[in-house]
């Protein structure tokens, strides 16, 4: 499906160093519908550990974009990880968009979230079936709950839709 034809799907990831978060979305109109959501793990982070999972996603929802964070760390492996998920895109003539981290700060801070826990908030209460996955706000000892990168995923495809919408 090519973009600007009919209804938009776009999925989006949200890569960490031992999973990612995904969610499924799909446009008609000027309205964003979630189609699925999930997470998934694997065990190294060589591309090739995760590039099978992305596959999966990407043959089951065939999305016109999929969209991932600008921001990728040494540390966690993000660019092999975001490089192998380009590349199974790449295959499927899927666009890739990159958005950046201070493009979802200003788009959520127009609705007064200041942190990711009131994001992950309203993107709960957008989608009223996310809501039971929303973890309990982090205390600073606490490490981040693993379905926290359900809503940072659903940000970033929220923050694109809207930064396209008015860019």
């Amino acid at each position: 499906m090519k973009p600007g034809r009919g209804p938009l799907r776009v999925v989006a990831f949200d890569l960490r160093a031992k999973r990612f978060g995904f969610v499924a979305l799909e446009r008609v109109e000027s309205a964003a519908r979630l189609l699925d959501w999930g997470i998934r793990g694997f065990r190294n982070l060589r591309a090739s550990a995760v590039r099978p999972r992305i596959a999966q996603l990407l043959d089951m929802y065939q999305p016109s974009i999929v969209v991932l964070s600008g921001r990728s760390s040494h540390r966690t492996g993000g660019r092999t990880l975001r490089s192998g998920v380009e590349e199974e895109c790449a295959k499927r003539r899927i666009h890739v968009r990159l958005v950046d981290h201070r493009v979802v700060k200003e788009h959520f801070g127009k609705d007064g979230c200041k942190n990711k826990h009131d994001i992950a908030t309203a993107i709960s209460r957008r989608f009223p079936d996310l809501a039971w996955k929303l973890p309990a706000r982090r205390r600073l000892w606490q490490t981040e709950a693993c379905q926290m990168t359900i809503f940072d995923a659903a940000a970033l495809a929220l923050a694109w839709h809207c930064a396209r919408d008015h860019g």
